[in-house]
């Protein structure tokens, strides 16, 4: 009776006659692709309930940055607003560019993706448009993650079936865990931007380590270019990301010449298009007027230094990011496992330097994944301790982490410790079955571990508040640019800004009458003034006697907007 592994092997000796390599592989694409499309579609449908209204809460602020951002650009052009991200809307009050508050911390590269999303559809902006484009960059990095585990056995010469296999694994994981689940639609700005760009540089760098065409090479050294370019647009990440890869080549010998000249060319030429961005991202905030303003915001996400008055976040760091950040995205465990890939990592680098100072040969497979796993895993450690205020403030810093741990945890870690060095040691290939065995091994911890943390998904996300769209439609049908809107009962201003995302137009507080003459004294265009009234108990005599100056009321449930001719 033959056994199990003759039979395998002659299913694929029959699939290796009907269909050439190349064409195999390609088909484990298509139908990676397509095995993804329907857990996607599932997890789609048990977001449905938080999909296209914002929160008050969980870092929500972030999609409503990205929707007034966008919507300025669309509005006015981003070249009249000097490609900036602006947080103020256009307005009577706000006659420049400075009085409307630019933002300084980031380029604006998170927006230019969507800005051509509602240019291509013709659409506003919207909460729902900006989660749609967040639920295509979850569908794009899980793909990309899918890839890469793919193309690394399609390196590695193994079992094109068993390939397609192991590539479900961290497609599964990214999918279904909570993190993703809700930051990949509820929440988007640079740090869920970043993610696309992360994956891919990972892939793209691994396709090179394995390319031997120099023209296939110089194709991907151009996609790696513009991957990187449009990173460090998005986020100071990708400059983590970077340094990694810079030490990984200089390690390797990429980046040394054959002379002092040549090397220097050579690093030039790595660090010319961030420099550049850089360069170019200076000359923006200067002409945008608050270069001078960024020291603040460096030292508020660094905690190196800060001006009088700012208080330093990096204080809640050790109590926030670890014990609540990362086990909030990975669950309890999270920490330990995370912490766990780092000891591997470094134990598998010192093995290579030993191995280096003896002369010792070192398989390829081993020299890739540490490749692989230092550039997926170190730069989120190096951003982490580098602005530790952002990220003890900021659950979404907790994303980058969700990329090493798919690949390295599921997949590249068990794939190393438990075929490739076992297999070293024996100095022969392993029997055919064990490939599989490790498969089942690693299908199970994927199964166990998202049995326990995917539940946890729909505690992820907080109450929709459909008042922000309410009000949002109320002010954009009744107000303008000459209005300036006050009330007694509250305000919306840039930040946070779920309200102002929606209305597209401040509202000031006051409490006395002499507070709207103040306000509004600096203005020399014609103006009206826009009393919101919420409470009906705050109008007291001398408001009552103001409102009765209105034109016109407008009125949406208890709320009452009257519109008066300034003076």
């Amino acid at each position: 009776m033959p056994s199990a592994s003759h039979k395998i092997n002659s299913v694929m000796t029959f699939i290796s006659r009907k269909f050439p390599p190349q064409l195999q592989w390609s088909l484990a694409i298509v139908f990676l692709i397509a095995a993804i499309l329907p857990v996607f579609v599932y997890t789609m449908h048990i977001r449905r309930p938080w999909f296209g209204i914002l929160s008050k809460d969980k870092h929500q602020w972030s999609t409503a940055s990205t929707m007034k951002f966008t919507e300025y650009w669309l509005r006015e052009s981003p070249a009249k607003l000097k490609f900036g991200l602006i947080e103020n809307p256009r307005s009577v009050e706000m006659p420049t560019l400075q009085s409307r508050v630019p933002y300084q911390s980031y380029p604006p590269g998170t927006i230019i993706g969507v800005y051509i999303f509602c240019r291509v559809l013709h659409r506003d902006p919207t909460a729902a448009l900006v989660m749609s484009y967040n639920l295509a960059n979850h569908l794009a990095v899980t793909i990309v993650l899918a890839l890469t585990v793919l193309f690394f056995f399609y390196f590695r010469r193994e079992n094109i079936f068993l390939s397609f296999l192991f590539a479900l694994l961290p497609a599964a994981v990214y999918l279904l865990l909570p993190g993703p689940l809700y930051y990949h639609q509820n929440v988007f700005f640079s740090d869920a931007a970043i993610i696309l760009p992360f994956a891919l540089i990972l892939f793209l760098e691994l396709c090179r380590d394995n390319c031997r065409s120099p023209k296939a090479r110089m194709v991907i050294d151009v996609l790696l270019t513009l991957v990187f370019i449009g990173g460090i647009l998005t986020d100071w990440f990708i400059l983590c990301v970077a340094g990694c890869l810079f030490v990984k080549r200089w390690v390797t010998g990429e980046m040394r010449g054959v002379s002092l000249r040549q090397t220097v060319g050579r690093i030039f030429l790595f660090w010319l298009p961030f420099f550049t961005v850089i360069a170019v991202f200076i000359l923006q905030l200067y002409v945008l007027g608050i270069l001078g303003k960024v020291k603040e915001r460096v030292g508020e996400h660094t905690g190196l230094f800060k001006a009088k008055g700012e208080f330093n976040f990096t204080i809640f760091f050790k109590e926030k990011f670890w014990p609540e950040h990362i086990v909030d995205y990975f669950g309890h465990y999270g920490p330990a496992i995370i912490q766990g890939m780092f000891a591997a990592l470094l134990i598998l680098l010192a093995a290579l330097l030993f191995c280096r100072m003896t002369r010792r040969r070192v398989p390829d497979a081993v020299r890739q994944i540490a490749g692989l796993g230092s550039l997926a895993l170190f730069p989120c450690y190096l951003y982490t301790y580098a602005l530790k205020g952002h990220a003890a403030i900021h659950g979404f810093t907790a994303m980058k982490f969700a990329i090493p741990v798919c690949l390295m945890l599921f997949v590249l870690l068990p794939y190393l410790f438990f075929f490739v060095l076992p297999s070293e040691l024996w100095g022969r290939r392993p029997h055919p079955l064990t490939l599989w065995v490790l498969f089942l091994i690693c299908a199970a911890l994927t199964f166990v571990y998202l049995k326990k943390e995917h539940p946890r998904y729909a505690k992820m996300f907080p109450a929709p508040f459909p008042l922000f769209e309410t009000l949002g439609k109320f002010f954009r049908e009744n107000t303008l640019y000459q209005d300036m809107v006050f009330s007694p009962d509250g305000m919306i201003g840039f930040n946070p800004p779920q309200y102002l995302a929606y209305t597209g137009k401040r509202m000031y507080e006051f409490h006395k009458i002499w507070h709207i003459y103040y306000m509004t004294r600096e203005i020399h265009e014609p103006f009206d003034i826009d009393i919101m009234i919420i409470d009906p108990a705050s109008v007291d005599a001398e408001l009552a006697v103001f409102l009765k100056q209105a034109y016109v009321m407008r009125q949406l449930g208890p709320m009452r907007l009257y519109k008066i001719h300034g003076q």
